[in-house]
């Protein structure tokens, strides 16, 4: 079975699959960039932030794939 674009309102517009796949795509590279805990800098504010950004991207991943994304 193929994969399945996940269903995405914004504003009550349903993105199509080309648009669902571009939003994927940009968090799962979000979710990439931040797994350095010093990408927003070394101090507690600056890895706070990374950590809280990344933890959002994994919670919208695991919408998505419908799995735990860690």
């Amino acid at each position: 079975m193929a994969f399945e674009e996940a269903e995405i309102t914004i504003n009550g517009v349903k993105l199509d699959d080309r648009q669902s796949m571009a939003l994927r795509v940009a968090v799962t590279n979000f979710h990439a960039d931040n797994a350095d805990p010093d990408r927003l800098g070394k101090d507690d504010h600056g890895r706070s932030m990374t950590k809280h950004y990344r933890d959002r991207c994994a919670d919208i991943l695991s919408m998505i794939f419908k799995e735990k994304v860690g």
